[in-house]
């Protein structure tokens, strides 16, 4: 069983397509519980917002296995996929919450403010996991320069 693990874990394309599906069901189970707060749900459905943050940090801590696996042959892709990551989710936050926010009477209303919260939590999972992945692809390079420049030196 372990080996069947460590095998799922070591393919970088699974751990990446992984990661995208984690991201629509972050969104997917934030959709639930905005839709059933908007219904009388209750305080129930928090506890659903907490799932979601939580497959959105798995989803991010994915992409960033996904990055130190790459990244070391191909930097200038995982650099290029975490900034548009970074920049969508961060547009996707911003999307979300305006949506969220809105108030219109009537269904088509409640409809927008529960869409809304399905893409801020999209938009957060993506996000994270853009700026995951630049510190750990960039982040370590720049790191690892910094302490070889100090040993480097002569004191």
């Amino acid at each position: 069983m372990r080996r069947r693990w460590r095998r799922f874990f070591a393919n970088p394309l699974q751990l990446h397509r992984i990661s995208q599906a984690m991201v629509a069901l972050c969104a997917a189970v934030a959709v639930l519980a905005a839709w059933l707060r908007e219904r009388g749900g209750g305080s129930g459905t928090y506890l659903l917002d907490v799932l979601a943050l939580l497959v959105a940090i798995g989803s991010a801590l994915l992409d960033t296995r996904y990055a130190s696996f790459i990244g070391g042959y191909q930097p200038e892709i995982v650099r290029r996929g975490s900034l548009l990551r970074l920049i969508v989710g961060c547009a996707a936050l911003l999307a979300g919450c305006i949506a969220a926010s809105i108030e219109i009477n009537g269904s088509g209303g409640r409809v927008i403010g529960v869409a809304g919260y399905g893409l801020l939590f999209a938009g957060l999972a993506l996000g994270l996991g853009g700026l995951m992945r630049l510190l750990a692809g960039d982040g370590a390079t720049y790191a690892a320069t910094k302490v070889q420049e100090r040993l480097d030196d002569d004191y």
